[in-house]
């Protein structure tokens, strides 16, 4: 069928009709990258031509009307705020003039202590340079508020300074409210939100105005005789009011037009103002005029709450419009996504069928890679680690069959690198067991050779009785020990057995005491409790070299001249604990489990530095024992614990004591190993 892809039928004398079946058009045989384009090209395209236009572009729009609602919101909870301010300047004003005989202000607090929390919240949630400095002097004001409320209402602060007081810290506010409104209709785009808002804070500040202006009027009623200033301030707040009113008018769009004219409409408003002309006129007792405050009160208090009306439809209209914006624009968003991932799946249906043939033959590229790295390789590399390469089978099979296109191509490659990295293991297998003989041919001699020299020293020791030349030799014999301890760590960086090797246990004591005395530092080091156990004889050489490392990293760490103390516990399973605390600097969190890491024998090792040599040398002789080392750190230091396994531990008989070969003596500690 696949020798039958292209039928050909003749048509008259000179044409011909060609028909291309699924082999073809499925492009078998073809380079790898024709076959990869022909995929890739119809399915970037419809990406990239439908998403772009429809994705893209519909989350965009609807990403600004999320800013614009934070923005109607920061409108709102200004507004709130404002008139919340207001209404506590107006019964401060009267409380004011009472001379502190008037009604509690606690209710008008808290009202206005909520609405602090909301205007707070509202405006963290746009980027504060949105306002320039107004945000800082509104906070500013709000932080002075609770002094302002001492002020008036506990240190005879006169009425008409406790209402400027209140209006210049209400300005800021208005300000903010403004210009957020400002940016919400800009963002939102919309004319019907700009419609509700138009002009609206042109009646904020008139109803700002009437407010002030109640509460001058109630002030001079509440005394029945007006103070200096305060007449003049009740034309200058009248005219304000009627300004702004003027300039609403103007600019307002036509839903809060058509509700101011009926709030303007009512009869408060005409009694308010009768009321005013009232008052200026009078020149005499105003009780006896017939102004009462609470007449004054009722019909002010139902003009301001017409003009409040007014204004909380519009900002919350605009904020529930711009909410419905947002919604709508988000639900296109997730219906052009939906749209955008139906035709991703065509496109990837139609893509299959001709991206078939190049997945299975990758697949079976893949699998045979995976082989190699996961199973075959590692398990030539183990076998040249445990043995010499003559023992082992080098034969590198290849990953796939015979093929002449790329994928095959790349097959081959692979294989080539296979059998590289083979030869490569091979020959450095080599050289390590080069390398490990000649580590162990010059530690075997340099060990002879201090054996000698501790023999020498020992029998000086002897016959040495001037004590400045004993304490001579016995830094000789510690230099001595160290350099044995040197050369038996190449054996061990070998992989070769140390030399030294016991038939009988040791006290755990004795082995500690070898162990400090191959430290450099011996005489910092204090033993403070060991238990009275055995170490079994394979364990104690290795032991031996394992705290010597810990003791010297804990020496060459600690505070000059402080001391590294060693302590030792049996277990509740029969295992024994050793610790070695320094009261160095201690160790970087960062650096602890990296370092416990390398203790625990994680793979990738590397020898680096000295300290580093020092913590493989820890690892090798604890991995062949099964001693586990961990390093942790305190404010007091840092602490290296020995976790010694039951079975290479048994108590020691009472009274009697394993006597150590090769004495190593020194200063106040005996030990032999």
């Amino acid at each position: 069928m696949r020798d039958l892809a292209r039928v050909t039928f003749r048509r008259g004398r000179h044409s011909r009709v060609t028909l291309w079946t699924y082999d073809t058009f499925a492009l078998h045989g073809r380079p790898l990258p024709v076959r990869m384009v022909a995929v890739l090209v119809p399915m970037t395209a419809v990406a990239v031509a439908f998403g772009w236009v429809t994705v893209l572009t519909s989350f965009n729009q609807a990403r600004p009307l999320g800013d614009a609602e934070r923005y109607a919101a920061v409108s709102t909870a200004s507004v709130r705020l404002v008139e919340r301010l207001q209404d506590e300047r107006d019964q401060a004003a009267r409380t004011v003039a009472l001379s502190a005989t008037g009604p509690r202000l606690d209710p008008v607090y808290a009202a206005t202590e909520e609405a602090v929390k909301a205007f707070e919240t509202a405006v963290g949630a746009v980027p504060e340079s949105a306002f320039g400095g107004q945000v800082a002097r509104a906070r500013a004001g709000i932080a002075d508020l609770a002094g302002l409320r001492t002020r008036a209402y506990r240190q005879g602060l006169p009425p008409l300074a406790t209402i400027e007081a209140y209006s210049r810290l209400i300005l800021p506010v208005i300000h903010i409210g403004s210009g957020a409104d400002s940016r919400a209709m800009r963002l939102s785009g919309n004319s019907g939100v700009f419609a509700r808002t138009a002009g609206l804070y042109d009646l904020v500040l008139a109803a700002g105005a009437a407010s002030q202006r109640r509460a001058l009027v109630t002030a001079m009623l509440s005394r029945d005789e007006p103070w200096p200033g305060e007449r003049d301030a009740l034309l200058v707040s009248g005219f304000q009011s009627s300004v702004e009113l003027e300039a609403f008018q103007a600019s307002a769009g036509a839903p809060s037009l058509a509700l101011f004219r009926e709030a303007q409409a009512a009869p408060a408003v005409r009694d308010t103002d009768a009321f005013v002309r009232r008052l200026l006129g009078s020149s005499g007792s105003y009780a006896d005029a017939g102004l009462s405050v609470d007449t004054w009160l009722t019909v002010s208090g139902a003009q301001l709450d017409k003009l409040r009306l007014v204004i909380g439809n519009g900002v919350r209209g605009a904020l529930d419009d711009i909410r419905d914006l947002r919604v709508a624009a988000w639900r296109v968003a997730v219906n052009n996504t939906l749209l955008f991932a139906l035709a991703g799946a065509f496109a990837v249906v139609f893509a299959v069928a001709v991206g078939g043939g190049i997945v299975c033959d990758l697949r079976r590229l893949r699998n045979g890679m995976l082989a190699v790295a996961n199973d075959r390789l590692p398990r030539v590399v183990r076998a040249l680690s445990e043995q010499p390469p003559e023992f082992v089978d080098l034969t590198v099979r290849p990953v796939s069959g015979a093929s002449r296109d790329e994928i095959g191509e790349v097959a081959n490659a692979f294989d080539a690198v296979h059998r590289e990295a083979v030869r490569l293991a091979a020959a450095q297998a080599r050289m390590r067991t080069t390398a490990n003989s000649v580590f162990s041919i010059v530690a075997c001699r340099a060990q002879k050779l201090v054996a000698q020299q501790i023999r020498v020293i020992s029998e000086l020791e002897r016959d040495q009785i001037d004590p400045m030349q004993l304490d001579g030799l016995f830094r000789l014999d510690h230099l001595a020990t160290r350099m044995r301890r040197y050369g038996e760590v190449l054996l061990v960086l070998a992989d070769d057995d140390p030399g030294r090797r016991r038939k009988d246990p040791a006290l755990l004591a004795d082995v500690v005491q070898a162990a400090v005395a191959e430290s450099e530092q011996y005489a910092r080091i204090e033993l403070l409790y060991l238990p009275a156990v055995n170490v079994a004889p394979d364990l104690v050489v290795d032991l031996v070299h394992l705290l010597a490392e810990l003791l010297d990293n804990a020496t060459d760490f600690a505070e000059r001249g402080s001391a590294v103390n060693v302590i030792g516990s049996r277990e509740r399973d029969g295992d024994v604990l050793i610790e070695i605390h320094d009261d160095g600097p201690g160790i970087p969190e960062r650096d602890v489990d990296d370092l416990n890491a390398r203790l625990s024998g994680v793979p990738g090792i590397k020898l680096g530095e000295e300290p580093q040599l020092g913590l493989f040398v820890v690892r090798l002789l604890s991995a062949r024992h099964g001693v586990r080392v961990r390093l942790w750190s305190a404010r007091g230091g840092t602490t290296a614990s020995v976790l010694l396994p039951g079975e290479l531990i048994a108590p020691a008989p009472a009274g009697s004591r394993y006597e150590l070969p090769e004495p190593v003596g020194f200063g106040p500690i005996q030990a032999r190993v």
